[in-house]
């Protein structure tokens, strides 16, 4: 199943044209391979329109409701399309789900912040964590990672879910003396603690030192920010300085390079930039 996402007019002009050049490469690669295409266009108003285009590329009808499944480092995923604005994963988010589960040891705990449908707490339960936390203001979400908790046959007791906000969970981690081993942070380019809206790095001037009060000795952080209106350096130099005073080392960037490649003249194609930090003091 090859899914195309637009997220603006301008590319539905070549949408025809991108289906031709998939199906041009896949019918080399995997000559015997049937292949069904579909079309997600996507408005500023989370409405969205799902086409489904058949070998000859002509158009037939989408079905309302399909639902597949997909593993990815032998994680199992359910999706849907069609019946909301999100599939249930950020494929972009791929690479970086990999890194970050080579650090996972067993035995530890980990907290997913902002979760969305929890793939990074399903890798972490895929690492025989003995603890894994989910944080989302959408039952709805929490109710998807359930489901795919259940379809890899995960234990139960391992993953709680908790539908608050990532402000309110931190402080009362912190009163109940709570400690994580890794704490991954993927807020929206604009987050949401449900009453008020901020902006992702800015909500960083809170959030890093309520990670912070609840993260082990040399644990460690994953940050992330998803725009390209802020460039690399402005995002690291914003994290180092908050950081540094909270006894919290940079070790390394994240990036889906593997999959995304950076282009010359496109900073639209930068938009995902990720830091991990240590604990040192």
């Amino acid at each position: 199943t090859i899914l195309v996402q637009t997220y603006c007019g301008f590319w539905e002009y070549y949408s025809k044209t991108t289906l031709r050049i998939l199906k041009l490469i896949l019918s080399k690669q995997f000559p015997m391979t049937p292949f069904r295409y579909f079309i997600q266009s996507r408005n500023k108003n989370k409405k969205i329109k799902v086409q489904e285009y058949n070998y000859k590329n002509e158009l037939v009808p989408a079905p309302k409701n399909f639902n597949f499944e997909v593993e990815e480092f032998g994680v199992k995923y359910n999706l849907s399309l069609a019946q909301s604005y999100d599939i249930g994963i950020y494929t972009d988010m791929s690479s970086n789900r990999k890194k970050i589960m080579e650090r996972l040891n067993e035995g530890q705990n980990l907290l997913n912040l902002f979760s969305y449908t929890g793939a990074f707490s399903l890798a972490a339960l895929k690492k025989n964590l003995k603890e894994v936390h989910s944080v989302d203001l959408s039952e709805s979400y929490l109710n998807i990672l359930q489901s795919n908790i259940e379809l890899n046959q995960f234990d139960n007791d391992n993953h709680h879910s908790h539908k608050v906000s990532v402000e309110d969970f931190l402080k009362k981690s912190k009163k109940e003396n709570k400690r994580f081993d890794h704490i991954v942070c993927d807020p929206p380019s604009s987050s949401s603690d449900g009453k008020k809206v901020s902006n992702a790095l800015k909500n960083y001037e809170v959030l890093l030192p309520l990670m912070a009060n609840v993260l082990n000795q040399h644990g460690e952080l994953y940050l992330f920010l998803n725009t390209h209106s802020i460039t690399w350096k402005k995002f690291e130099n914003e994290i180092v300085k908050h950081a540094e005073k909270l006894g919290l080392e940079k070790q390394r960037r994240l990036t889906p390079s593997e999959d995304v490649k950076k282009l010359k003249g496109f900073p639209e194609g930068d938009y995902l930039k990720g830091l991990i930090l240590k604990k040192v003091k």
